[in-house]
């Protein structure tokens, strides 16, 4: 693909359909693609969840071990709830409320795990575990953005199918966190 040929596109929530923003512009030198869009309130909900959900959860537990752990699964739990919401929803507010969701969710299993990390790993290992840590998040995150893409140009999938695709898919870690805890007793590491 072109330099050339980038462009922004939007979805149009009547349609269902991708289009492409009007007026969008490369610019070759910043090595950025610029156009003007209406709103980015999907971000700003999802934002709103990033930092709500371990608050939220934090008044709902005792900042135990065993409580992280199964606050853990909670955050799992959101995420096929979200991305269902997010990819069912007829509304913008409705999406947007799935979003708040998807953020929560995440940040919980994000924060709490790195909580659960500090706690486990003695300090003079603590930032290599980190960059470990860190790197295979990112490793994991550019492959599932990669399948996400070859899956919806391969049997070329409406958006809201390959959401409703990804609530699927996020079953599997919910699975396998849940029965982990149940497999060792609620205990994945003696703390």
């Amino acid at each position: 693909m072109g330099v050339e040929s980038l462009q922004v596109y939007t979805l149009n929530e009547t349609s269902g359909l991708w289009q492409s923003v009007p007026d969008s512009t490369v610019d070759k030198s910043r090595q950025v693609v610029v156009a003007r869009v209406r709103h980015l309130s999907i971000f700003s909900a999802f934002g709103v969840g990033a930092v709500a959900g371990p608050l939220v959860a934090n008044r709902l537990g005792d900042n135990s071990a065993r409580w992280l752990r199964r606050a853990i699964v909670g955050g799992f739990a959101l995420l096929p709830l979200a991305w269902f919401i997010i990819g069912a929803a007829p509304s913008l507010p409705l999406a947007l409320a799935g979003c708040v969701l998807r953020g929560m969710g995440g940040s919980i299993n994000w924060t709490y795990s790195d909580v659960l990390l500090q706690s486990a790993v003695p300090d003079s290992f603590l930032g290599r575990v980190y960059s470990i840590d860190f790197g295979l998040f990112t490793l994991a995150l550019s492959l599932s953005l990669w399948l996400t893409g070859l899956v919806t140009d391969w049997f070329a999938l409406a958006p809201r199918a390959v959401v409703l695709l990804l609530a699927a898919g996020s079953l599997a870690p919910l699975g396998l966190w849940s029965a982990a805890l149940r497999l060792r007793g609620g205990r994945l590491v003696d703390l």
